[in-house]
């Protein structure tokens, strides 16, 4: 005989998975606007405000996963990566990604007392071949942006400063 304990409460949602170097990570889709692969010249560093990247007119933050989560084999180049443009509370910030891996339902489950005044991560999910992912929190992602907001674009792109 065997038990199985289930909690009250689970929470599903849909995400969409993408890839920043060999880590998953989870957006869920309803705070997904678009996504679009920038040109060069649309990535510029704006004094007060940090990197950000120009799209139809408006400047977006740019938060760079790889700086946030110290993910050493990402691709660092704007150019080679894909944006994927979120919105919270009427803020948009576009994610540098390596790729886009599809989209899926999870559950999502806690990250326990010691993540839970993590800025950036709602919780995690189990995938379908057991890797873990986070699952992110664009308001979070938006107030970790505007704190590393003083990192100059040419930090990244190997510029000559």
């Amino acid at each position: 005989m065997f038990r199985i304990r289930l909690p009250l409460t689970l929470s599903i949602i849909d995400g969409m998975v993408m890839r920043v170097g060999s880590q998953r990570f989870i957006i869920p889709t309803i705070t997904i606007t678009e996504s679009f692969r920038p040109l060069p010249k649309d990535i510029v560093t704006v004094h007060g405000r940090g990197e950000m990247v120009a799209l139809r007119g408006n400047l977006l933050p740019v938060c760079r996963l790889h700086s946030i989560f110290n993910i050493q084999d990402a691709e660092v180049h704007s150019a080679d990566c894909i944006m994927i443009v979120a919105e919270a509370k009427s803020n948009r910030v576009a994610i540098m990604a390596d790729a886009l891996v599809g989209q899926q339902q999870v559950v999502i489950k806690s990250l326990g007392k010691l993540f839970d005044g993590m800025d950036g991560v709602a919780g995690c999910a189990i995938l379908g071949d057991g890797r873990i992912s986070l699952i992110l929190d664009i308001e979070g992602l938006l107030s970790v942006s505007r704190q590393s907001a003083s990192i100059p674009v040419s930090a990244y792109e190997g510029d000559p400063a």
